[in-house]
């Protein structure tokens, strides 16, 4: 006999509705005695049983009815099917300012900005900006998103934990209360785990999402320095240049580096950016050394330092300058890629 797999969510059957699992079809309405979670249950067995009358089939709707209605609901966040076609409202509004987005499989959430010119039909760059202690999320997305002109990139401010110097409910609103204790709680290096395992999953659906490229710019101001050294030692294949702006580099973070490391990209350009007029200049260029030290221990040989005249600055334009200079270079060497019809979003 086929078996039929019949692992039910609990309180559905209550309402003489047996649904599979999350991806699987409904079964039978009306089977749901003989529908346990985690049992198997064998066509000969549903078979054996009367068909539902008019009775069941009404249960089945109240039961549809309530279950949809008992949903949580998703708060400021616009969800996006994978691979299907963006509502036009959507992308005006994330073509007009930065729009906060939640991740499947992580907690972090992040804010889009798309460009002018954005279309589904092929790949477009990708920055990924990391805030400093302030955690002004919407202020830093909106800051280079209005820099930004007709540039091509897609903006990323993703809700980092490890660059803020303080987690509650008015910055982090989408997280529990659980949440929220644990990662006041918790280390530099657990921070930077979360951080950095919500930046992967945040690079993959933007690019599956949105199609944006599989590698990315990313700049790190500040407090947020560590986490974009942290992602350029150890995430060299998921970027295309690394920006540490006026960098942090925690010394918990280096223990985090594995003896012997090597990158999978030691190519990349590492491009660092200081004011001599910052407040904060003589810990920064610590941090610098201990930084671009471990960098250059792995291998890396593209590793730079400008100092400016300037103070405790974003570097807004310098950073989309170079990234367009790059992405520029690799638009002549190889042409955009296009995204295949059975995969675009």
């Amino acid at each position: 006999m086929q078996a039929v797999d019949t692992r039910v969510r609990p309180g559905f059957s209550a309402f003489g509705l047996a649904p599979a699992e999350k991806t699987g079809p409904f079964l039978i309405a009306g089977e749901s005695p003989i529908a346990r979670p985690g049992r198997t249950v064998h066509r000969a067995e549903i078979r054996s049983r009367r068909r539902p009358r008019w009775g069941s089939a009404a249960a089945v709707l109240v039961g549809v009815l309530v279950c949809l209605w008992s949903q949580p609901p998703i708060a400021e966040d616009r969800v996006i099917p994978t691979r299907a076609a963006l509502p036009p409202q959507f992308i005006h509004d994330a073509k007009t300012k930065p729009i906060w987005q939640s991740v499947d499989g992580h907690s972090i959430r992040y804010l889009l900005s798309l460009p002018k010119d954005w279309s589904p039909d092929r790949r477009w760059p990708v920055i990924v900006v990391i805030t400093g202690s302030s955690s002004n999320f919407p202020v830093i997305a909106q800051g280079y998103h209005d820099v930004r002109g007709d540039r091509p990139f897609i903006l990323i401010t993703p809700a980092t934990v490890s660059s803020g110097s303080k987690i509650d409910t008015d910055l982090y609103p989408h997280l529990s209360q659980d949440e929220l204790a644990r990662l006041a709680a918790a280390s530099v290096r657990e921070k930077l785990a979360y951080d950095m395992a919500g930046l992967e999953r945040i690079l993959a659906e933007v690019g599956e999402k949105f199609a944006g490229d599989s590698k990315a710019y990313l700049s790190g101001f500040s407090m947020g320095g560590t986490l974009a050294w942290q992602m350029a030692l150890l995430r060299s294949d998921l970027l295309h240049m690394a920006f540490p702006v006026c960098a942090m580099y925690k010394e918990e973070a280096s223990g985090l580096i594995p003896a012997g490391h090597r990158p999978a990209n030691p190519a990349l350009p590492i491009r660092a950016f200081q004011g001599e007029k910052d407040p904060w200049l003589d810990g920064f260029d610590k941090h610098w050394e201990r930084a671009s030290g471990l960098a250059k221990q792995a291998g890396f040989q593209d590793v730079t330092r400008t100092v400016t005249g300037r103070g405790h600055s974003w570097y807004y334009g310098e950073i989309l300058e170079l990234c367009a200079e790059h992405h520029a270079a690799l638009h002549r060497a190889a042409p955009p890629q296009a995204v295949p019809t059975e995969s675009r979003p």
